[in-house]
């Protein structure tokens, strides 16, 4: 059977118990409708490490498309193909703590024994205002180097690269507790994201004997720092 948007519309619900109808398209694929009339898309498949048979439920119909359902498959039938059991790996991630519970029990166990409550205060609002509102309600293990970049790109387009940096640290520190604590596999994806250099808007400091300036006389209260901090010559001398 050729499933389309269409055709699972009108696909009738069974007298007792469900029914699968299979897709030709994707082996394995088929939307199963329950007595009820809740219909959901599903991939059958054997695990290569025993040959067991496995079912894993995609998502439900009409909120996920045929078109959509079909790409997710192909998906998953590539991680099976490779040794996988995408049915495994989606217990484990409904296992997983959020990133906002992992955060909160960094908060509790590592941030307030260690640091002022002033500090720590901080901390929570820096939470709550970027970290959380982005990432919280993610697995602590589902977070990738582009969810950080993406986090680090919407602070500094409110116009602070600085801020962006400090965030992007303090959520490198709780990645990498969370790494510890065997809450997360490694790597941190912040380690795999390279920080924007802060911005100063302030001018840079005029460079020692540059030839655009003149070397002051050293007076006797000037002589030992000079004598201790070695010279540093700009790139252009």
């Amino acid at each position: 059977m050729h499933l389309t948007d269409t055709l699972c519309k009108k696909i009738q619900r069974p007298a007792k118990g469900n029914k699968i109808s299979y897709d030709d398209e994707v082996a394995g694929l088929g939307l199963r409708t329950t007595v009820g009339g809740a219909k959901a898309f599903v991939l059958n498949f054997r695990r290569r490490s025993d040959g067991r048979e496995r079912r894993l439920t995609i998502g439900q119909f009409p909120a996920w498309s045929v078109a959509q359902a079909r790409a997710e498959a192909k998906r998953l039938r590539v991680a099976v193909d490779l040794g996988g059991d995408p049915l495994d790996e989606a217990k484990k991630l409904r296992g997983e703590p959020t990133l906002a519970e992992v955060a909160e029990r960094d908060m509790h166990e590592y941030l307030q024994p260690r640091l002022r409550p002033s500090t720590v205060a901080n901390y929570r609002r820096q939470l709550s205002a970027d970290i959380l509102a982005a990432l919280g309600k993610a697995k602590i293990g589902s977070n990738s180097d582009q969810d950080i970049a993406d986090l680090h790109k919407t602070i500094c387009a409110r116009g602070s690269t600085i801020a962006a940096n400090r965030v992007v640290t303090t959520l490198s520190g709780i990645l990498t507790r969370a790494i510890d604590r065997g809450e997360r596999t490694e790597p941190n994806p912040v380690h795999q994201f390279v920080q924007a250099k802060e911005t100063d808007q302030r001018a840079p400091p005029r460079p020692l004997f540059c030839h655009a300036t003149r070397p002051r006389a050293c007076s006797p209260r000037s002589m030992p720092s000079v004598i201790v901090k070695p010279l540093t010559l700009c790139a252009s001398c």
